[in-house]
């Protein structure tokens, strides 16, 4: 390395003496000329100039960038890179010499000449735009970039609290530049976070959105708790012929809005504070639109349903032949019963995925209906079921799932197709322990189609529901197919092995005399109770003893009457190794897993 830089050290001294002249070959006595000194001095200046100017540096720069490996990628392969950090990267205000800049991806384009050339020269990465991120006056060059391709604009990220009114007026002059008509006219998507309905309109949106969108294919307004917004019947111009998801939060269109058309693939309306009762659509509203969106996938609606008088009957709704989802959340005291009873109305047989969620204190017939109307008519036989104190999901997946960690986390994704949830979120006043817990769904599974089952999960406190023996038998007892069971190792379960027992005819020769519960049973898996902390709950001395001889007396009453459960899958440190070697004992095999945190 110091030959290398001997070696570079020479070769500019070299040619600087090539540029500047080599004093030491020169006589001592300088010529005499003052107008050739000045010219060899103003000469001698231009090259110094030059040489330090930042133009130069760039340049010797750039060329030794040029030899690294990450500047000598393909620009396709630059491009692609690009586009993942931008999806990546949010953009970020930060505080710089007093000015204040947005920190995202664009830094790479300042990386060397070839990374911005790449940068400014692919259209696709200047399409998907924040536009409250970039200065108004960059607005036409960001623009220009993107060529004529479709845009995806999103307005978000600054909430009022992290403005300030000066950064706010900042942000609303830039709007009229980013809605207006040529812009309007390549809009595809278009986002709108605004931290209330109060900020919406001081910047003028309902009035800009008047504006024809004819590409706008995603429409998403996001507005904070406060009065809910209703957009205008003029909204869009009208016009919007490709429109397919429309995702709104505090904010709705009339029910009657022409833009809810048959090429909407998507609904999801959201109320985090319920309407005025007048503002409730009525049940004739809400079919007709269901009628003439008939390419509907998706609908999702929390707190928004059509009114019901409480003397007033459910009615009739038809559902898109199209329809795949639907979920339906009430989470208001005022709208829980128009939920219920808007499900009730609607038929669910051709529905891959439903989901209801209410809040606990609602009416407990309508929620046996619910659950009844629910699970009794699924489109495919469910294969799973989850069951925790507060939600029910049974579920038919392509493939049953192995072990996933701690059971809690097995629950199907809400977004996860072929199964139904139904789940009962806490009140304002509920107290642990001291709730109606008559209300839990838990304690509705007689009403849940089991039949078909294969893997059943219960959770910790799901079991501590089941309040004997009798509890479980009832529950489970049409349960026949299944050869998967799941549960928290705790107290809770020692009903569970009673019921097992229970179950088993008194006489082992005759078998057909009672009804074995769960009798393929194959696989029993058996998992910590974890706290908040995700740390394991522990048992008092007495509860794991009597637990310890239920397992055992489960385990070879099943294996004595020929029922016997093939394999025993155990958390690591749940049971100790004596425990595990008498279980081996009994011809079953044990399986030790460590848990996975997903």
């Amino acid at each position: 390395m110091l030959q290398d830089a001997s070696a570079s050290e020479e070769a500019w001294r070299a040619f600087i003496l090539a540029r500047f002249g080599d004093t030491s070959t020169r006589k001592s006595g300088r010529s005499r000329d003052p107008v050739a000194t000045a010219a060899r001095l103003a000469l001698l200046d231009e090259e110094l100039r030059v040489l330090q100017h930042p133009k130069t540096i760039a340049l010797a720069k750039r060329q030794r960038n040029s030899a690294t490996p990450a500047c000598t990628l393909p620009p396709e392969m630059l491009a692609r890179i690009f586009s993942f950090a931008q999806s990546a990267w949010p953009s970020k205000r930060q505080a710089l010499n007093h000015k204040e800049i947005s920190i995202h991806w664009l830094l790479l384009s300042h990386v060397c000449s070839n990374w911005r050339e790449v940068a400014l020269s692919s259209p696709a990465l200047w399409c998907r735009l924040p536009c409250y991120d970039i200065a108004k006056s960059a607005i036409p060059y960001v623009l220009a970039r993107s060529r004529l391709n479709n845009l995806l604009l999103t307005f978000g990220g600054w909430k009022l609290g992290a403005m300030g009114s000066n950064r706010v007026q900042r942000a609303s002059a830039s709007l009229n530049t980013w809605i207006c008509q040529p812009v309007c006219q390549r809009i595809r998507e278009l986002w709108i976070d605004e931290d209330s309905s109060v900020q919406f309109e001081r910047k003028n949106w309902p009035s800009l959105l008047r504006c024809e969108m004819p590409a706008l294919k995603s429409l998403t307004i996001m507005l904070g708790p406060g009065p809910v917004v209703t957009l205008s019947d003029d909204f869009l111009a009208c016009n919007a012929p490709y429109l397919l998801n429309i995702g709104l939060m505090n904010c709705f269109i009339p029910w009657t809005s022409p833009l809810l058309t048959p090429t909407v693939k998507s609904l999801e309306l959201h109320m985090s504070k319920p309407l005025d009762v007048s503002a409730f659509p009525t049940l004739q509203e809400f079919s007709d639109a269901l009628t003439r969106m008939s390419a509907l996938q998706t609908l999702l609606l929390t707190d928004i349903f059509p009114a019901f008088n409480q003397n007033q009957s459910e009615g009739t709704i038809i559902l898109p032949k199209s329809l795949l989802s639907v979920r339906f959340t009430a989470s208001a005291v005022v709208t829980v019963h128009n939920c219920l009873m808007t499900f009730l109305s609607i038929s669910t047989t051709n529905v891959a995925f439903d989901s209801l969620c209410v809040r606990g204190d609602a009416d407990r017939s309508l929620i046996a209906r619910a659950i009844s109307h629910l699970f009794q008519s699924p489109s495919k036989p469910p294969r799973e079921l989850f069951v925790a104190s507060r939600v029910i999901v049974a579920s038919s997946p392509a493939q049953s799932a192995t072990f996933m960690g701690d059971i809690t986390s097995s629950v199907p994704s809400e977004l996860a197709m072929d199964h139904r949830r139904f789940e009962m979120t806490r009140t304002d006043t509920d107290i642990p322990g001291n709730g109606d817990q008559t209300l839990l769904p838990a304690l509705y599974l007689p009403l849940v189609y089991i039949d078909s089952l294969r893997c059943i999960t219960v959770t910790a406190d799901a079991a501590r529901l089941f309040r004997n023996a009798e509890d479980w038998r009832t529950a489970f007892s049409r349960a026949t197919q299944v050869s998967d069971l799941r549960l928290h190792y705790c107290p809770a379960i020692f009903n569970l092995f009673c019921a097992f027992a229970l179950s088993l005819p008194a006489d082992p020769v005759e078998p057909s005399a009672s009804e074995v519960l769960f009798p393929v049973l194959k696989s029993l898996q058996l998992h910590h109770e974890r706290g908040g902390n995700r740390a394991p709950v522990t048992m008092i001395e007495d509860e794991a003893a009597r637990l310890q001889l239920a397992t055992a007396a489960f385990i070879q009453a099943r294996s004595l009457y020929g029922t016997s459960v093939g394999e025993l899958v155990v958390e690591e440190g749940l049971m100790e190794e004596d425990q595990i070697g008498a279980i081996k004992g009994m011809g079953i095999r044990v399986v030790s897993i460590v848990e996975m945190l997903l």
